[in-house]
């Protein structure tokens, strides 16, 4: 593997023009919008007016967000929508957890429609549609 260093191709290809390096995050520089221009005056801040001057990065989120798991690519986003299809689930989110053969393996967490505590049958029923609707290297080891 080449890398970088005098590797023109390679560095237009994951490099903008002003040296930000392309991670697929999206973003803005600036202050997040929940914080405001007293908080970042007041003495309340907890930061080094160094750091609460700015310049700052904000991730707002991903163009494109995907779970290598074994060199498998999983779509957080598909793995939730077969799980939210399930009668009982309000929300779900799907995410990357360290496993030490396959890099990353799918978790899932879901949140009951009534707000109680899921049970093991909720567990497994939300696991068996993911099972049926996807292909095994998609379907969460940890619920």
């Amino acid at each position: 593997m080449a890398g970088y260093i005098e590797n023109p191709e390679a560095n237009a290809e994951s490099f903008f023009d002003g040296g930000w390096f392309r991670t697929g995050d999206v973003g803005f520089l600036g202050p997040p919008a929940q914080v405001s221009e007293q908080t970042l005056s007041s003495s309340a801040w907890k930061h080094p007016p160094s750091l609460a001057a700015g310049p700052w990065l904000t991730m707002t989120g991903r163009r494109k967000e995907l779970i290598n798991r074994g060199g498998e690519k999983v779509s957080p986003a598909e793995v939730e929508a077969v799980a939210t299809m399930v009668e009982g689930v309000k929300e779900a989110v799907c995410f990357p957890m360290p496993d030490e053969v396959y890099g990353e393996q799918v978790a899932l967490a879901v949140v009951s429609a009534t707000g109680a505590a899921a049970s093991r049958d909720f567990a497994y029923a939300v696991l068996a549609a993911c099972r049926n609707a996807l292909a095994s290297y998609q379907v969460s080891s940890t619920l």
